[in-house]
């Protein structure tokens, strides 16, 4: 089943949600009245580092093998496959 809507029908609907008091996202950029030459040159913006990696025993990434990966295949640095 599907239904067709007349474009005067479609003008005539109001509503929808109500943004006052809403601020502004501080995490977006305003791009607006650049060229697309100029939106793709502006650098990027800094982010703060992530914390330093801490692995324990048993952790998820050893239990997934992925502190095995290159010495099941004969080598340490990972590109040896034993092929």
């Amino acid at each position: 089943m599907s239904t067709k809507l007349d474009l005067t029908d479609l003008a005539l609907v109001n509503g929808g949600m109500n943004t006052e008091g809403w601020r502004p996202s501080e995490n977006i950029e305003d791009r607006r009245g650049m060229t697309l030459e100029q939106s793709m040159n502006v650098p990027s913006p800094t982010v703060e580092p992530l914390p330093p990696l801490v692995r324990t025993p048993g952790d998820l990434s050893s239990q997934a093998g992925l502190d095995d990966i290159g010495k099941t295949f004969g080598g340490t640095s990972g590109d040896n496959f034993g092929f």
